[in-house]
């Protein structure tokens, strides 16, 4: 089934796969995902420049860097 830009499908094993994932552009163009658990805060800094404070891979605190955009993907969603 398509929901706008994302196709829903079923998932044979939802409660694996349940969280929200945010997906995350740089400003090279790159992109990363990242569960939204683990993202702290969206914000413009006093520069403008829009920013993603998310927390480590070792969970020892937060980082920040610059982003240009970013989307929500729910359970299910398959991003195009």
């Amino acid at each position: 089934m398509q929901h706008g830009d994302y196709e829903i499908i079923e998932t044979p094993n939802f409660e694996e796969c349940a969280t929200m994932m945010v997906k995350f552009y740089y400003p090279d163009g790159d992109w990363c995902f990242r569960a939204i658990q683990t993202v702290h805060a969206v914000f413009h800094n006093d520069e403008g420049k829009l920013i993603a404070r998310a927390e480590r891979g070792d969970r020892n605190g937060y980082y920040e860097f610059e982003i240009t955009e970013f989307e929500l993907i729910g359970p299910g969603e398959r991003h195009k």
